[in-house]
């Protein structure tokens, strides 16, 4: 992983502040997340197919659309399993207190407890285990693959180059986190500029761990 090369090819660019500002603006408006994530797809692209102008330009609105969406949707169904867990846990909880009383309540609070513990431990190992395997995911999808392909594939990739999409998802993750909370002592504004900065620097890390973990998959 090129952890310099993930920041300095933003800067490399000579529209780099004009494309880093329209994605910041996009954010700001809240709706424009869905287009900034189809952006932060085709960096994951352009990168895992070797292209020479990594950080892309904004003249396909539409198709960052799309692919946002797609990615969206892709998360959403990788989460389906924490939501269903926290469903069944808000059953047992307001179920069981609705219709227990006298010793039984006694009976339920435990059940209830234990219960809520299994329940949140499973989403604790699901969401650990989803942080790592998203990034192979999602770069799946980006970078030409079907729904299905991001779902059945995702981790045979993720094997392929463990330690790089470990390291993508986690300094990624906390290159966003910084950026937009430095971004704070340029008010509101400068919040949304480091967090597009920081989705330029995550898009280039998920686009190197996939393409060391494509180079490392059997061929076909």
């Amino acid at each position: 992983m090129d952890f310099g090369l993930s920041f300095s090819y933003i800067t490399e660019d000579e529209e780099w502040i004009k494309k880093i500002l329209i994605a910041a603006v996009l954010l700001l408006t809240g709706i424009g997340g869905i287009v900034v994530a189809g952006w932060f797809a085709e960096i994951i692209r352009r990168v895992a197919n070797d292209d020479a102008s990594p950080l892309p330009d904004w003249t396909d609105f539409g198709g960052y659309a799309v692919e946002g969406l797609k990615i969206i949707g892709l998360s959403i169904v990788w989460s389906l399993p924490i939501i269903l867990l926290v469903i069944c846990n808000t059953v047992i909880t307001f179920g069981g207190a609705s219709f227990a009383s006298g010793d039984a309540a006694e009976v339920m609070g435990t059940v209830i407890l234990v219960s809520t513990l299994c329940i949140y431990a499973l989403v604790f190992i699901y969401a650990i285990l989803l942080i790592l395997v998203l990034p192979a995911s999602i770069a799946i999808l980006a970078t030409g693959g079907s729904f299905g392909d991001a779902i059945r594939q995702a981790f045979p990739t993720f094997r392929a180059n463990i330690g790089g999409f470990l390291l993508a998802a986690i300094v990624g993750s906390l290159v966003v986190s910084v950026l937009s909370s430095v971004g704070v002592i340029l008010c509101v504004v400068g919040t949304y500029l480091g967090m597009a900065f920081g989705y330029a620097v995550q898009g280039h890390l998920y686009g190197q761990a996939y393409k060391a973990a494509k180079a490392a998959l059997p061929a076909g």
